[in-house]
């Protein structure tokens, strides 16, 4: 084919001609591949695919131990769940019961400065009017009474478990500023 230089017009084809010179082109650039690549052997082949499929086998059993593996560590993190919502729960349980004691202490230690402050009241009546003492009656409930009471509220205490200590710390000591005039009445 003479060669066309820039200046000389193109020749126009045909589209029969441009079409076959387009495929014969092709063709022959993939001969020219196909000439640079090796032959691959059927063994080759053979060979290759029992080798991927040992893998494919391999990474199966690897999966199937994994899996086995997670289902034997996922019992005990169940359980080690379940033991620790049942922590809770017995907590939320000792926590209302610590409320509630604490709660009836208060009860009881208002009481006691109460009747404290009616026998002061009593007490500075007879000192100032000694003339009157067959005239009135403070009724007080029996000290043992009292005491008894207490000593039940702190029974009931002791019985929660040892690992809720700070639910057993009287309130003063946990809050003092609202309980200095409880402590000032109570040992005052």
């Amino acid at each position: 084919m003479p060669i066309q230089h820039s200046w000389e017009p193109l020749r126009p084809y045909s589209r029969s001609q441009a079409s076959s010179f387009g495929s014969r082109s092709l063709k022959l650039v993939f001969r020219a591949i196909e000439a640079e690549l090796p032959e691959p052997a059927s063994e080759d082949l053979v060979t290759h695919f029992h080798i991927a499929h040992s893998e494919v086998n391999t990474y199966r059993e690897v999966a199937k131990r994994q899996k086995q593996k997670i289902r034997e560590l996922r019992k005990p993190v169940d359980d080690a769940s379940s033991r620790s919502s049942d922590a809770y729960a017995e907590l939320d349980s000792a926590n209302a019961r610590a409320l509630r004691q604490q709660d009836r202490l208060e009860e009881l230690e208002e009481m006691v400065c109460r009747y404290r402050d009616r026998a002061h009241v009593a007490e500075g009546l007879i000192k100032q009017y000694p003339e009157d003492e067959g005239l009135y009656k403070v009724e007080l409930p029996s000290l043992s009474e009292v005491q008894r009471k207490l000593d039940a509220s702190e029974a009931a205490s002791i019985t929660l478990p040892s690992i809720f200590p700070l639910l057993l710390t009287p309130f003063w000591v946990t809050c003092p500023r609202l309980a200095l005039p409880m402590v000032s009445c109570i040992f005052g």
